[in-house]
């Protein structure tokens, strides 16, 4: 007998890695606004960065759907009892 635990598991550490994404986005944002919101290099990567994460975040909105949440994955580590 093998463990398995249910793939939203996964969800956990994604979610945490996204959390902090919008706390950098939210940083990012507000020193562009307090002191590089007038260097176009300023805004062109500031906007780049948030593009990136838009997109990451529309992926992630796209593929939740289509995933088996309640598949058993199996983790190929054996249990034993006695």
């Amino acid at each position: 007998m093998n463990l398995s635990l249910p793939p939203f598991f996964a969800l956990i550490p994604y979610g945490l890695v996204l959390a902090v994404l919008a706390v950098f986005s939210l940083i990012n944002v507000s020193h562009l606004l307090r002191h590089g919101g007038h260097f176009a290099a300023g805004l062109f990567f500031s906007a780049l960065y948030l593009a990136g994460a838009l997109m990451i975040v529309y992926f992630t909105w796209q593929l939740l759907p289509i995933v088996d949440w309640n598949a058993p994955l199996n983790l190929g580590i054996p249990t034993f009892t006695l």
